[in-house]
């Protein structure tokens, strides 16, 4: 068995047969649908600490500050219609 089937999908399978085993003794009917929202939630809450970052929020925010004619050579003609939309655009 390889590493990866050890330390990360294996796991992953095991949470999803406790959560689907706890469903049906409740008498939950579609015990595997709501076992895998749930499954979900728990790896998204997870990894959300390597998602939100201070370090990819400021160089997000750096891009957006930025208008396209700086980020890109524009030829004059395209840049005068890229540099009139608006920044939320």
């Amino acid at each position: 068995m390889n590493p990866f089937d050890t330390f990360l999908i294996n796991p992953i399978l095991n949470l999803l047969v406790i959560f689907l085993k706890v469903f049906q003794t409740l008498g939950i009917p579609q015990a595997l649908g709501l076992s895998i929202i749930l499954l979900t939630a728990v790896v998204r809450l997870a990894i959300w600490p390597l998602t939100s970052s201070a370090g990819a929020l400021q160089a997000l925010q750096r891009t957006r500050s930025q208008s396209p004619c700086r980020l890109f050579a524009i030829t004059p003609a395209a840049a005068g219609f890229l540099c009139a939309l608006p920044s939320s655009f």
